[in-house]
């Protein structure tokens, strides 16, 4: 008796890692809210931002731990809420003038391989994706005005990267239930740092909780803006028995300025996104 309960304490602390099957496809059905607020001489203005995603990923290899997945973006919603502009919405299902930047975005596909962990180590086909979204931004109404890179932005290699690595890097790869994770990445042109502490409750929840770091210059309509905030991230992971989580669930705040042509504008930026992981 005291045997079997030793063993039934053990599988149910061990950490959890993907164990997925050729042929798998799992849909990612995101909702992310993010509030900007910035205080420009003295009058305080905020930006709203909601973007709805539905995305597949399908397995097309399995061996040892080792994976090769098929990404695709099946639908984008952009609401963009500013002042004194109004409610900007872009829909890849819907038909008018503005939805074409989102059916640009859309339908495309590209690879990654990922070990048992969720640690990406490369892309294929970005470079080919990243053509055909230009190609069909181009023939819109942004595209006209010269924004076909910024929006294909949406979909680049650093935000793809960035996107799977919250959703999939979440293992320990040494076995324990506590351990650090930290990413690098370049967020909408800017340099962006995480650092976090993970820990696995030894059963079907990782927590995380950590800091975010953002410090760089872009150009923005022909000036070059500085932006230098920082911030927490905590996200919650629930998870599927096959290690992929069923739910993601992340609160990010974070405060500085941006700079301009000698003006500093405080800022406070505020994001919530809920992830839901359904196998089709």
């Amino acid at each position: 008796m005291l045997a079997l309960m030793l063993v039934a304490s053990t599988a149910f602390g061990q950490i959890k890692s993907f164990n997925l099957k050729k042929g798998d496809v799992f849909v990612v059905e995101a909702v992310m809210d993010q509030d900007i607020e910035q205080n420009i001489m003295g009058q305080t203005q905020n930006i709203v931002q909601k973007i709805t995603t539905r995305e597949s990923l399908e397995v097309l290899e399995a061996n040892g731990g080792k994976y090769k997945l098929r990404g695709i973006t099946e639908m984008i919603n952009i609401e963009v809420t500013a002042p004194m502009q109004g409610t900007t919405v872009m829909n890849s299902e819907g038909e008018g003038e503005m939805d074409g930047p989102a059916k640009a975005l859309v339908g495309k596909e590209y690879f990654f391989y990922m070990n048992e962990y969720g640690v990406i180590d490369k892309f294929e086909g970005i470079d080919k994706m990243a053509a055909a979204i230009k190609e069909d931004m181009d023939k819109t109404v942004l595209g006209q005005m010269g924004q076909s890179e910024a929006m294909a932005s949406f979909l680049n290699e650093e935000t793809i990267r960035t996107t799977l690595g919250n959703l999939l890097s979440i293992y320990s790869t040494d076995g324990s239930k506590e351990w650090g994770y930290s990413n690098s990445a370049v967020v909408n042109n800017l340099p962006t740092e995480i650092s976090a502490t993970r820990s696995y409750d030894g059963n079907n929840t990782i927590m995380s909780k950590g800091t975010i770091s953002v410090k760089g210059t872009t150009t923005q309509m022909g000036m070059e803006v500085s932006t230098d905030m920082a911030g927490t991230i905590n996200t919650i992971y629930d998870l599927m028995d096959n290690g992929m989580p069923s739910k993601v669930q992340v609160q990010q705040t974070a405060e500085g300025k941006a700079s301009t042509q000698g003006i500093d504008i405080p800022m406070v930026i505020t994001v919530k996104s809920t992830s839901n992981v359904t196998k089709r």
